[in-house]
């Protein structure tokens, strides 16, 4: 998938480091696994008509990583983008994934998380997948994630913190460049997720499925995504105009900010937004800038929010 400007973007790079987060463009932990699945098949092939060079590699080996960083430490995923509520969905239940990754991409990186998912499910290692690509013994487990890290291609950051209550884990979306092909993101730019102690806190509520009902108007729509509002309506297309961000410091911290447009590309996410019937009013993010930044020290997390326009409009 190309984006305008040309480059590959379908798993794209760190403007900053030049590495890729592995996590797949349109931003849904789901659509992760939805486009990654069938990329094996494309990637086998690729690699038999002798069609793939080192970029290619080191974008597909990125894939297995990056879903280990939206997770909790009950292997819960982040609810963010479609097909997924808080909750609902574990990487576990992607053990057919790992089980080619622990067997056909790196056993010592990927066999002792392969051995995680099934102590952690409770499954009989039978699958056809364990059969056809995975390897023939499993070592012991490794722990659940539990290091912070910036996803800096996704704009997203994932806050960790081991306490003696148990463990906290905070998500950040700080927002992505939308271009044609973006149509699984929600309006939930700058919103953040938090997982506490076994529970979950609050959610970006993600959007279990799609049905012509207020309900799934509700779940896609800003409001349900614990992030900014402008005049009480959903976020428009937005472009990045700042993201940094430090999780090894003694305060881990995040600074994201957004401004509304719709010139270029973005014009294609706005139809897509009105044709599913979102609730955007024209106009009501257009030179809006949208800024948050999160400073991550349980049992505080702190949230400073910034908003500007060029004339009068209201933010919540």
């Amino acid at each position: 998938k190309m984006i305008p400007e040309g480059g590959l973007n379908a798993v794209p790079r760190d403007p900053k480091t030049d590495r890729p987060d592995g996590f797949w463009h349109e931003t849904s932990t789901f659509y992760n696994f939805y486009a990654g699945i069938p990329l094996i098949t494309l990637y086998r092939a690729g690699e038999a008509a002798g069609a793939l060079d080192d970029d290619l590699r080191e974008r597909f080996r990125s894939f297995f990583e990056a879903p280990l960083h939206l997770v909790d430490e009950r292997l819960r995923f982040l609810a963010v983008g479609d097909r997924v509520g808080p909750g609902l969905l574990s990487i576990t239940q992607f053990r057919h994934v790992y089980e080619y990754a622990a067997g056909q991409v790196d056993a010592e990186r990927w066999g002792p998380v392969l051995a995680l998912l099934y102590d952690r499910s409770g499954a009989q290692r039978t699958s056809l997948a364990a059969l056809a690509w995975g390897p023939d013994e499993l070592p012991p487990p490794c722990e659940p994630p539990r290091a912070g890290v910036v996803l800096g291609a996704a704009r997203m950051v994932t806050f960790r913190r081991q306490t003696p209550r148990g463990d906290v884990t905070l998500w950040f979306i700080g927002g992505e460049e939308n271009h044609p092909g973006q149509g699984h993101h929600h309006h939930d730019k700058l919103s953040v997720s938090l997982h506490a102690f076994g529970e979950i806190i609050t959610s970006d509520l993600g959007l279990p499925s799609f049905t012509d009902n207020p309900w799934s108007i509700f779940l896609q729509g800003t409001f349900a995504h614990n992030t900014l509002l402008v005049n009480e309506h959903d976020q428009g297309p937005m472009e990045s105009v700042l993201f940094d961000a430090d999780v090894k410091c003694n305060v881990p911290w995040a600074r994201s900010a957004v401004r509304g447009s719709r010139d270029g590309y973005r014009g294609s996410l706005w139809k897509t937004m009105q044709n599913r019937g979102d609730e955007v009013r024209e106009g009501v993010c257009d030179g809006v800038t949208l800024e948050r930044t999160v400073l991550f020290d349980p049992p505080c997390i702190i949230l400073r929010d910034l908003c500007e326009a060029p004339d009068s409009r209201r933010f919540g």
